[in-house]
């Protein structure tokens, strides 16, 4: 039986500015198995990234705040750990690759000397020593003549290079989760598979369970054990890669799915989703997807659906999955 490394309850993380409340995440719920993969999937504003850095602990306070929700690592609810105690779990237990790997990297400092910084500070290794774990380390993420560029400073390296060292630093405690935010956003589509075909073979290697945050549903096909959809703060469907990419069951998975270009049809136009992802200081009534949904009736613009289970461990929050859709 699979032991659950990581799991979310009933998360809420509010931002408060002079705007009014914004629930950038509304009560999302998911847990992650040792040694599998979840993709958070969903288009800029539905609340992936923040999901992310509320389970680092990473949020600008006061003005974002986990008000809230559990969220159990091994057991432990680091919603309740003092700052200290999160230091100790970041980087050594959790880890996360951020989107932009130039803003993640200090320019001013080698690749090599803000590797050996982990191990400097983690492990109390001797900067020579740490200077060898780093070579050490980027000879694992595939990076040609590590003795050499270990001495190179950030703007040396090409993009592929630059983000997988930001891979290096992450996984050089060996941490038992490592979260990826877009980690193949500003790269191109060759370094793309180039950096998930390393990814994944690392996970392999280190037994790192493994979080993906994503806008591209292709790439969750390639990497998720299972899936989260969200939209505007909350979860629209849940379940396992297979479940949800063969039987989708909400309009919003719909719309993602169809939007993605398939090389085999000639198409004269792609598929788009009507309309934009709604503020979080004025998320609609009801179905928060109901503006742009092609099968939205009254019951969706007066009532909030709710996340129904639509078959074995295949969840969704639709009207049309609930008895109010056929009276």
């Amino acid at each position: 039986m699979s032991e659950t490394l990581l799991e979310v309850k009933n998360l809420s993380t509010h931002f408060f500015t002079e705007r009014g409340v914004a629930p950038a995440v509304d009560g999302v719920s998911f847990r992650l198995e040792k040694g599998k993969t979840l993709g958070i999937v969903g288009e800029s504003g539905s609340g992936k990234s923040v999901t992310s850095l509320s389970i680092m602990r990473l949020l600008q306070e006061p003005a974002g705040r986990i008000v809230d929700g559990q969220i159990l690592f091994n057991g432990r609810d680091l919603v309740k750990l003092t700052e200290k105690e999160m230091q100790e779990i970041r980087g050594a237990h959790i880890s996360m690759i951020f989107q932009e790997p130039m803003t993640a990297l200090n320019p001013v400092y080698t690749v090599g000397t803000q590797i050996a910084e982990v191990f400097i500070v983690r492990q109390k290794m001797k900067k020579k020593e740490a200077r060898q774990k780093a070579i050490e380390m980027l000879r694992l993420v595939g990076i040609p003549s590590p003795e050499t560029r270990v001495d190179n400073y950030p703007h040396q390296l090409s993009g592929g290079m630059r983000q997988r060292v930001v891979i290096a630093i992450a996984l050089a405690c060996n941490p038992e989760l490592l979260i990826a935010d877009e980690p193949t956003t500003a790269l191109d589509v060759t370094i793309q598979a180039q950096i998930l075909e390393l990814m994944k073979n690392l996970q392999k290697q280190l037994h790192t369970s493994l979080i993906m945050i994503t806008h591209d549903l292709g790439i969750i096909s390639e990497m998720a054990d299972d899936v989260v959809v969200m939209y505007c703060g909350q979860i629209v469907e849940s379940g396992t890669m297979k479940e949800v990419f063969h039987h989708m069951s909400h309009p919003y998975t719909e719309g993602l799915l169809n939007s993605i270009p398939r090389l085999s049809e000639e198409v004269e136009e792609l598929t788009a989703i009507e309309g934009m992802v709604p503020s979080l200081y004025d998320i609609p009534k009801g179905c928060r997807f109901h503006p742009r949904c092609p099968y939205a009736r009254e019951i969706c613009r007066s009532q909030a659906p709710e996340l129904l289970e639509v078959g074995p461990g295949h969840c969704s929050r639709c009207h049309r999955y609930s008895k109010a859709w056929e009276e």
